[in-house]
């Protein structure tokens, strides 16, 4: 997409049979305090890097559901980066939706020397904020000192709401009008776990071990 391969994350939890072992390594999704800790089921999380053009899954990982997506993104993205730059894709695009941004998951990529485009929840940074209220909405900002500027994007939802996108692409011409912003985001649809989550949610995926080492995802 414009010289670039758009690699998207996404993350989704994961139901687990019950046995000693998953339970000991995954533990169990919490309920809410009016439920007991065992009528709660056992699962994981799962954390995806995917490219979005070829379907091509670069990395997957199933941690306990304890752990978050941000920290299990952060820990796969150097090994992602060094795999797409062994295959001769050095021109990488990495896409976030809300639940991703952190000031060292940003610093990281900019490290790495790759692009990102990062999904904005409001109260996320008060320069952000600051300049949303401004009534701005294309502009260029030093949120961090020890990272160049970065570029904020702000546009209208249907829904009312306003879409902030924090991205280290500064060129207008090679990324962002606000229909190339949209382009981008709906990208993110295109990862694999929109299916796994959907049959999750409906029943369909079984097991039929039980033994942790048939559900622990090797990286490689």
């Amino acid at each position: 997409w414009k010289g670039r391969r758009i690699i998207a994350a996404d993350g989704s939890t994961l139901r687990l049979p019950e046995s000693p072992d998953t339970l000991a390594h995954f533990g169990r999704y919490n309920c809410g305090k009016n439920v007991q800790a065992d009528a709660c089921p056992v699962m994981g999380r799962i954390s995806e890097f995917t490219d979005v053009m070829s379907g091509l899954i670069v990395s997957a990982v199933l941690l306990p559901i304890s752990v978050g997506e941000e920290s299990m993104a952060e820990g796969q993205l150097k090994l992602v980066v060094e795999k797409m730059q062994s295959w001769g894709e050095d021109k990488l695009l990495f896409v976030y939706d809300r639940g991703y941004p952190s000031k060292q998951f940003i610093l990281s990529h900019l490290a790495l020397k790759v692009d990102c485009v990062f999904r904005i929840p409001s109260g996320f940074n008060k320069q952000i904020d600051a300049f949303v209220a401004s009534g701005e909405t294309d502009g260029v900002l030093k949120l961090y000192d020890e990272a160049p500027a970065l570029r904020i994007a702000v546009f209208p939802l249907t829904s009312g709401e306003q879409e902030i996108i924090l991205t280290s692409l500064l060129d207008r011409e090679k990324l962002l009008y606000l229909d190339g912003v949209v382009r981008l985001l709906q990208f993110r649809y295109y990862v694999p776990l929109v299916d796994l989550k959907r049959s999750t949610l409906l029943g369909k995926m079984s097991f039929s071990k039980k033994k942790i080492d048939h559900f622990l995802l090797k990286d490689k």
